[in-house]
């Protein structure tokens, strides 16, 4: 499993679902992902009792594109000036998808 320690500091602070003790040191298997959703089972270390929680990674930890420079910019207004192909034919405007693929 990846590092979810901030996620997995969260999951330690809650009670267990069966004898009220908190999960602090709980054993964590992940079980699915699904983008940076996780259902992971947790075994309390008090009682041994299991439930499943979900965790999700927020929104301002989740890894984001780089942002589109001024290199960038100028980089696609240099090849639409000095290209002879229209809009269409350079982006592929208008084809069929089977057309696309190769």
């Amino acid at each position: 499993m990846e590092d979810l320690g901030p996620l997995l500091e969260q999951v330690h602070r809650l009670p267990c679902p069966q004898c009220s003790q908190r999960l602090d040191g709980a054993s964590v298997t992940s079980v699915e992902r699904s983008g940076e959703r996780w259902c992971v089972l947790l075994v309390c270390p008090a009682c041994s009792g299991s439930c499943l929680a979900m965790i999700e990674r927020p929104a301002d930890l989740v890894a984001k594109p780089p942002a589109l420079g001024v290199d960038d910019v100028l980089d696609a207004h240099e090849l639409l000036n000095t290209s002879d192909a229209s809009l269409r034919r350079l982006f592929g405007i208008g084809r069929k998808a089977s057309a696309l693929k190769t």
